[in-house]
């Protein structure tokens, strides 16, 4: 008997290896962002805006977005530009998301001779001596031939192991976020009500006067390096969460065969 030792052969592609791709964007709401051009323009009904302060203190003439009073939905939303010719109001998005793959970096597996003793055929061996007649205290040697009737090179099989489609466990893919309330005009105006929050796209130190940067400073939330999003039910502006980076944990095998080399 004996025992096969050493390694099987590599498989498998060399890294870096990738997942199929996935969409991770988060839950949204499209809308379509606007821009003020003359200043003597009143503040239109249905326009959007967000809130930092408690929900019970919303202004009068201004309803929270949870999809009653004429209001879009914008709950645990964030809020995605419409694309060009696209009215308002498609969702989609996910708050987690999950990859698959069917490759497995190259690699190979020790082969283990302890308790792999096995025995094999061999050929039979004939012999084609003759006697011979040995007087006493004589030395007399002759050779016994003989014909080796087997071959037994031979080879190892090794199945398949694994799963032939491996998905990953869930993450969650939202970005880093600062709650707000999107609250709603219903009514023309003059002037946006104290406390509320909207957008910037000029230069910093051109904000204008009566408006402050939202920094966490003078009153403002820390919106720094975040996305808004909405409150959900029972919520209320302030709560942060997301993450800038995430990774996924696996733990099935892809499908992939190893050969044992043949014996000496």
């Amino acid at each position: 008997s004996h025992n096969h030792g050493g390694y099987t052969s590599y498989t498998g592609p060399t890294p870096p290896l990738y997942t199929a791709e996935e969409e991770n964007i988060p839950p949204y709401y499209e809308m379509a962002f606007i821009e003020k051009e003359a200043n003597d323009t009143p503040i239109p009904s249905d326009l959007i805006v967000m809130w930092g302060g408690d929900i019970s203190s919303i202004p009068a003439g201004w309803e929270l977005c949870n999809g009653s009073n004429g209001t879009p939905d914008l709950r645990d939303k964030f809020i995605r530009g419409a694309p060009p010719g696209e009215d308002p109001g498609t969702l989609g998005g996910t708050i987690d998301h999950s990859h698959t793959y069917t490759q497995i970096p190259q690699h190979r597996h020790t082969i283990d001779s302890g308790g792999s003793s096995h025995s094999h055929g061999v050929g039979s061996v004939k012999s084609n001596g003759v006697g011979a007649l040995i007087w006493t205290g004589a030395c007399y040697t002759r050779g016994v031939g003989y014909t080796n009737y087997g071959g037994n090179t031979h080879t190892h099989s090794v199945p398949n192991v694994g799963q032939a489609t491996c998905t990953t466990l869930n993450t969650n893919n939202q970005p880093p976020y600062f709650k707000v309330a999107f609250i709603m005009n219903t009514v023309v105006t003059e002037n946006l009500p104290l406390g509320a929050i909207s957008m910037w796209g000029d230069s910093i130190a051109n904000i204008p006067s009566g408006w402050n940067q939202c920094t966490g400073t003078s009153g403002t939330p820390n919106m720094l390096d975040r996305f808004p999003k909405g409150v959900a039910t029972g919520e209320q502006p302030g709560l942060v969460g997301g993450s800038a980076t995430h990774r996924h944990t696996y733990t099935a095998v892809p499908q992939h065969t190893h050969t044992i080399p043949t014996d000496p």
